[in-house]
Order: C-alpha cells, then sequence, then structure tokens
C-alpha cells in the first residue's frame, strides 16, 4: 500500500472519530499528518474538530495558513466561510464563499458580488454541472423551485442553465426560514432581501417569477404539466416534503425531472426524517420514473406517457401560396396527415390539410393580443419569455391532439401559413423536445398571392405584398437552423414529381415514381386562382420591386436549399420591410398620460401634490401599466384615476393592486360584477359595451377599493392597468357622449354612473 493511500485510510479513521463526537483525539494526528502530507481535507477536518472544542480562532488561522501558502482548495474556502458566520463575521463568510464558488467554475458569484451567511449549495455543483450536460437538456427551461432561501441554487441556475438556454424559473418561498435555520433570528437577517439583492445582480431578474408563500398554499392553484424541472428543498420535515412531492408529480412535464434534496436530514422525532418521504412517494409513483442518481440528492425523471410527434415536416408559406395542394400530395406520399384535417371547401376543392388544433392555438394566440392573421404588426409581447411555458404547453397539447398516435418512423406534416410569423414559438418546441424537423419553403409570385387575397378577403394590393413579405421572409429568418428546401408553386405545377422528390430527399425518404394519376389529382393548375394578367399595377413601385425581388432570388434555388450568400441577400429584404413596418408602427402609435391621486391618511383630498403621473406608448392592442405608490401614499383614504388626457374610449380589462413583491392586495377583471369604479365628473360616462367613453381631457374615476386593503398600502405598492385605449377626436367623443344621456334620461335626469 503506498504512503498517500495509507495517509487517506488515516484520515478517513480519524474523520470517522470526530463524527462520534471524539474532537479532543483527533487534533495532535492530524497536525501531525499536515506535516506529512499537504492535503487540503485535513485542514478543513483540523478545523471542524478545533471548533468543536471551543477554540475557533485557531479553526480559522488552520484555514487561512493554507490559504497564505497557496492552497486555493475550494473546499478550504466553503469551511472558511461556514466558521467566520458562526462567529459572525458575515462579510468575510461571504467573500469566503464566492472564492470558493469561483474556483469551482461559478465565477459569477465573485464578479457580481453574490452574498450569502452560509452556502448550502456550492457542494452540489459539481453533480449539477454534468447533470445539465448530460441529462436535463431542456431548451428553453421550465424550472420551480420549492425552496430557495438567500438563492444559491436559484442564482447557479440562472447563470449556467437558464442564461444560455433561455427559459425560467419560478421561486417558492415564505422566506422566513423553516425549522433548522433558528440561528438567524439572532442575526437579525432578511432572507427575502438577500435574495432579492443577489437576483437582481444577475441581471436576469426577469426570468424569475418570485412567488412568497407556504408552498402546500401555492402549488395546488398553479396549472399542471408546467415545468420541466421542479427542485424540492423546502421544509425538510416528512408531512412537507410528501406534500410538496405529490403537488410537483402533477406539476411536473412528460419527461421532466424531480429533484429531491438532503435524502438524509434527519429530526429528533424519527417519524419526521427527509427519507420517509422520498421513500414513500419513489414506491407510490414507481412505475412513473426511472431514477437517474441517488446520494445526497435524488434525481429522477418522469416517463413520456404523451407523446409529441418525434420528425416533423413543417410546410411554411403565405396565405394562398399553394400550400394546401403541396400539402395534400405529400401526404398520399409518406407523410402522416393530422388526424382530423379540415374538409375541402369552394376555396380549396383538394382541401386544406391543416392542423385544427395547431391553428387553433395559432388563432387564439393572436387573439388573445388583440390580432390576427393579416396584423402586419404583430403585438410586441407575444415572444415574452415570460409568457414562452404557457406557450409552449398549449402548442404542445395540440400538436398531440393532432397527432395522437404515431408510429415509430412516422413523420407529421403540419401546415399553417400562420407558423410563418409565430416560428419562435415553434424553434422554441423543436428545442425543447429534440425533435427532427425539416421544412418546406413554400413561395408562390406575390402580385399573384394580392390578387388572389384580393378576391377573397378584399385586402388592398400594398397590404397583400407586405404580408407576402413578412410571411416569406420571417418563416426563412427563423428557420434557419432546420434542412429546408424551397419549392415555388409555379414550378411545382408544371413538374409535381420533382417537388415530391425534393421533400422526401430532405428527410431522408427514398425517392419514389408518383402514380401520374396521383399527382394529376392533386396538382391542378386550372385551380390557380389568380393568374396574371396584363392589368397595370396600382400601388406603391418600391414594394413590388422588393417583393419580386425576394421571390426571383428565391425561384432560383426551386428543389434545394438556401446557401449562406442568399440568406445573407434575404437579411437586407428584410432589414427593409422592418423599415417599412417601424414607419407604420410609428405612424399608429402614441402616449397618454395617467394619473393616479390619493387622499393622504391624515386627510386633505385629492390634489395634483397627493398624485403620480405616467406617460406610456400605447397601441391598438392590450396595453399593461404599472403606477407605483410613493411612501407619502402609504394607507390612503381612497383612491382616484385619470386614464387618460385625452378624449377616446378605455376598455379596462384589468385592475390590481399588488404588494411590492407582486402579491395582489385587490383585484378585478372585465366581466365581474359590480364595478369597482365610478366617474368622477359628467364627462366620463360607461356605455353598454362596457368601454369607458372620456367626452373631455379630464377623465376620473374614483376607485371602490375596500377600506381594510387601502390600510394594506405602504411604499412600493402597485396599481397595475390592463386597457386598451381609442383616440376619438373632440366632437365625435362630445356626440356620443349626448347620445348617451338621451339613452340613460330621455326625462332630463342625471344619468347614473355619472357623478356630480
Amino acid at each position: 500500500m503506498t504512503g498517500q493511500a495509507v495517509s487517506w485510510d488515516r484520515f478517513d479513521q480519524l474523520k470517522q472519530q470526530l463524527a462520534s463526537g471524539d474532537a479532543a483525539a483527533v487534533v495532535e494526528p492530524l497536525q501531525a499528518l499536515r506535516q506529512q502530507w499537504p492535503e487540503p481535507a485535513l485542514a478543513t477536518l483540523l478545523a471542524d474538530a478545533l471548533a468543536q472544542l471551543g477554540r475557533p480562532q485557531d479553526a480559522l488561522a488552520c484555514l487561512q495558513a493554507d490559504i497564505e501558502a497557496g492552497i486555493d482548495n475550494h473546499w478550504t474556502h466553503y469551511t472558511l466561510g461556514h466558521h467566520l458566520a458562526q462567529l459572525g463575521q458575515l462579510p468575510a463568510a461571504a467573500a469566503a464563499f464566492r472564492r470558493c464558488h469561483a474556483l469551482q467554475g461559478w465565477t459569477a458569484s465573485e464578479d457580481r458580488g453574490y452574498t450569502f451567511t452560509h452556502d448550502y449549495f456550492s457542494g452540489h455543483i459539481p453533480t449539477w454541472r454534468q447533470w445539465f450536460a448530460e441529462l436535463i437538456t431542456i431548451t428553453p427551461i421550465r424550472i420551480l423551485e420549492i425552496g430557495s432561501w438567500q438563492g444559491g441554487s436559484t442564482l447557479w441556475l440562472l447563470d449556467h442553465v437558464i442564461a444560455p438556454r433561455g427559459g425560467s424559473i419560478t421561486c417558492i418561498d415564505t422566506w422566513a426560514g423553516s425549522s433548522e435555520h433558528t440561528f438567524l433570528a439572532p442575526l437579525g437577517l432578511s432572507l427575502e432581501a438577500l435574495f432579492d439583492s443577489n437576483v437582481d445582480r444577475t441581471g436576469l431578474a426577469d426570468h424569475v417569477h418570485k412567488i412568497k408563500g407556504r408552498s402546500q398554499d401555492v402549488l395546488p392553484a398553479m396549472p399542471a404539466a408546467g415545468f420541466d424541472l421542479i427542485y424540492i428543498d423546502g421544509a425538510h420535515e416528512a408531512e412537507a416534503v410528501i406534500q410538496d412531492a405529490i403537488h410537483a408529480h402533477r406539476l411536473l412535464a412528460p419527461g421532466g425531472f424531480l429533484l429531491f434534496d438532503d435524502l438524509n436530514y434527519t429530526f429528533a422525532d424519527p417519524a419526521q426524517n427527509t427519507a420517509n418521504a422520498i421513500d414513500f412517494f419513489c414506491r407510490t409513483f414507481a412505475g412513473h420514473y426511472r431514477e437517474c442518481h441517488r446520494g445526497a440528492q435524488l434525481l429522477l425523471q418522469r416517463d413520456r406517457s404523451s407523446r409529441l410527434p418525434e420528425r416533423l415536416l413543417l410546410v411554411l408559406g403565405m396565405h394562398r401560396s399553394g400550400t394546401s395542394a403541396l400539402s395534400g400530395l405529400l401526404c398520399q406520399q409518406g407523410f402522416t396527415a393530422p388526424a382530423h384535417p379540415d374538409p375541402a371547401g369552394p376555396a380549396n376543392p383538394t382541401g386544406y390539410w391543416e392542423a385544427p388544433a395547431v391553428r387553433s392555438f395559432h388563432n387564439a394566440l393572436l387573439e388573445e393580443g388583440q390580432s390576427s392573421w393579416d396584423d402586419l404588426l404583430l403585438p410586441a409581447d407575444l415572444g415574452s419569455p415570460r409568457e414562452l411555458p404557457a406557450h409552449l404547453h398549449r402548442l404542445e397539447q395540440a400538436l398531440q391532439q393532432d397527432f395522437p398516435a404515431l408510429a415509430a418512423g412516422q413523420i407529421a406534416l403540419v401546415k399553417d401559413p400562420r407558423q410563418c410569423r409565430l416560428f419562435p414559438l415553434w424553434s422554441a418546441l423543436i428545442e425543447h423536445h429534440q425533435l427532427q424537423a425539416a421544412a418546406v419553403l413554400a413561395v408562390r409570385h406575390p402580385l399573384a398571392v394580392a390578387l388572389s387575397l384580393q378576391r377573397r378577403d378584399n385586402l388592398p394590393m400594398d397590404r397583400s405584398l407586405l404580408l407576402w413579405l413578412a410571411h416569406t421572409l420571417e418563416a426563412e429568418r427563423h428557420s434557419r437552423s432546420l434542412e429546408r428546401v424551397v419549392v415555388v408553386y409555379e414550378q411545382m405545377l408544371h413538374n409535381p414529381a420533382a417537388a415530391l422528390k425534393a421533400c422526401r430527399q430532405l428527410v431522408g425518404l427514398q425517392a419514389l415514381e408518383p402514380d401520374p394519376e396521383l399527382l394529376q389529382r392533386w396538382i391542378r393548375p386550372e385551380l390557380n386562382h389568380a393568374e396574371l394578367g396584363s392589368s397595370p399595377f396600382r400601388g406603391d413601385l418600391s414594394l413590388l420591386e422588393l417583393a419580386l425581388d425576394v421571390y426571383n432570388h428565391l425561384a432560383a434555388v426551386h428543389g434545394a436549399a438556401i446557401e449562406p450568400e442568399l440568406a445573407c441577400h434575404l437579411d437586407q429584404a428584410h432589414n427593409q420591410l422592418q423599415e417599412r413596418l417601424d414607419a407604420l408602427a410609428r405612424q399608429s402609435s402614441r402616449r397618454e398620460m395617467l394619473q393616479l391621486f390619493w387622499d393622504p391618511a391624515d386627510g386633505g383630498g385629492f390634489s395634483e401634490d397627493n398624485s403620480l403621473r405616467s406617460s406610456v406608448a400605447v397601441d391598438r392592442g392590450l396595453n399593461r401599466v404599472d403606477l407605483r405608490l410613493p411612501a407619502a401614499a402609504a394607507a390612503p383614504r381612497a383612491l382616484r384615476l385619470d386614464p387618460a388626457e385625452q378624449p377616446g374610449l378605455i376598455n379596462l380589462q384589468r385592475l390590481q393592486l399588488l404588494t411590492p413583491n407582486g402579491l395582489p392586495l385587490w383585484q378585478w377583471q372585465a366581466g365581474e360584477s359590480p364595478l369597482p369604479f365610478a366617474a368622477a365628473n359628467p364627462q366620463t360616462v360607461f356605455l353598454p359595451s362596457g368601454e369607458l367613453l372620456a367626452a373631455s381631457h379630464d377623465p376620473a374615476l374614483h376607485l371602490a377599493i375596500p377600506a381594510a386593503v387601502l390600510e394594506q398600502i405602504s411604499e412600493g405598492c402597485r396599481l397595475h392597468l390592463e386597457a386598451r385605449w381609442q383616440h376619438l377626436p373632440a366632437d365625435l367623443a362630445k356626440q356620443l357622449l349626448d347620445q348617451r344621456l338621451k339613452l340613460s334620461a330621455p326625462d332630463g335626469a342625471l344619468p347614473a354612473g355619472v357623478a356630480g
């Protein structure tokens, strides 16, 4: 046996002896062993022994001697940090923990100055690095953390997982500590303040959803299957752990990971030992999980009980571009159609071949943003990282509904023109589930598309050309990570067999010689609804030139992929399109001025001194505004909201009074009654449609908030408003007011809902 092996054996003996409580017997042997063997573990063990003997300064000196000697080991700094914390030297302890993290590759902890009074996380870094490199590869990732404490694991996940992949983390905690954190109270520390400060330092606070409360109260209200990783690290008593675990089972998505911390945590009452709850969960749900790792932590992966199609072919093309004819042909030649595709109709005698559940989801998503397929300016928040997990879950459900039971190797064909502009969501789905996907870019002459849309939907020519450019260029731009082929409608009409061959080769299928009767049945030139004629073009010639340039370049690569040089040219065209759309946005956007008044607790009434103003940019969609109350507005007697400074219609959708931590004190949303506000002047009335008519430049609403809620308002509370604004000329607004007054009060009485 080598000398080093003998040393390690001796070290293990001394470690066991210290664990048994015999600290006095291990000090001298450890000191002697240090003289012969420069191993950092000796200093950490010796420091623990000295601390147990009531010699904390000697423990610190032992560790600092190693550091001064150039032994820059992360365990040395880790142990030093804990001993400094026990002595109340918290700034020095935090610095030691940061150095420990940096030596394990977590340099952001040191660079950004994260602060921890104790470090219960960094010992897991080596295994977590391996797990997130080899096992937990979901991108983007939705994480739920039950028990966040000062944010150690939260920050590491933000820095090393969410920052490179995208996604979000939901953190649930009371931030009051649990039974094992009794040492905090004498120190007068705020766990929540430390957590908030640390999260702010990451620069990734927008990816964090913080919920303050007991997990047993919060988890039941959360949507099912909404997370890819759930980390259970809250209260460690068995009765708390089993509740968290059962809720987590409902919240975990198929294929997701469930991670338990501190398997070996024990209590004075053995019935509450953490392992009891974990063992019970594993026995109860044995058929649903596979064990990935067991040690200080337990990592489980849930089975994929509801499977998505593993292979996808996405047909991307503008409306009226021949995508239906192409999709129908492909579904006769090796690709799998949706379970219940739309039937044929007058506009498409051979059928649409769209996935109806997917299309319904796309439409619902657009409608929620007050948008539609023919909207040139899509709502900016459609791609919000905070909403992405919910959108992905809904898309997964739609895809499973359209393709419920695909055999291995089958390729699901998904066609809906709305995909072109919502493709970033599809990219996230493909990466998230590691799906095999390819894309067909279906292109038709832009003038033919515009003429067809003019005939079917009465769309103006310039609008149709802008829509053609947006669908075509955005689909091309966002699908570059996939294998792709271009299919040009006009060329497909003349040689459908070549287009079919290119699509099959794209996904690795052998070329087939299609039946001529099949081709004739599915590709019928007589169904081309918009042959280009000789009538003069009436529209923006520069816009037409841009569209034709894009079309001609794509037509040149029919049946082939897009090379980098062409992609660069299309990027230039996309920049020109974006300039046009930005100009449209500038023409349509405007600003509204909101003012919130409060009647102070000591009286005085509403006044300019007791108010705050906020100027916000609004568009035709749903706008969200936060008005944050200052200290002077604490516990007010009443609140008044002036929602605009110009005549118009205001469609109020939601009002919330939120604490500084985002918890609702009071809320109302459209459809609830009675209305929680009353008009404060005769120029402010409610129409039968539910909209608020501001007939002057000073609309005002008294908010009917209960007195008990008002008493809870403190500095940092905010009024959250969701509404749509529509500006009206002053004379039209006055005319609407007069009509409303006549309808409401034919006898001349003051109409109900109008304050005098």
